[in-house]
């Protein structure tokens, strides 16, 4: 969704937490979770890949415990 309410064309695609974001040209938006909060993410560009690192993993990447790659969403789905 856009700040105006308007869906933005795009992929939604469940990240490995479980939380959802709308994944589109420009970047990712973080959807509301089955408890109608919305979680926290940070993003990042490495090369064509965008990586979406929800808050809850954080602890979990430090630690090594959870590979960052698999936050990775490759450019092919930002197409859309």
């Amino acid at each position: 969704m856009t700040s105006t309410g308007a869906t933005a064309p795009g992929a939604v695609v469940t990240l490995v937490t479980g939380d959802r974001v709308l994944v589109t040209k420009g970047g990712a938006i973080a959807l509301p979770g089955e408890d109608g909060t919305t979680p926290f993410t940070q993003t990042r560009q490495s090369g064509s890949d965008l990586h979406v690192c929800p808050e809850g993993a954080v602890a979990a990447i430090a630690a090594g415990r959870v590979d960052e790659e698999l936050l990775a969403e490759p450019q092919a789905s930002r197409s859309h």
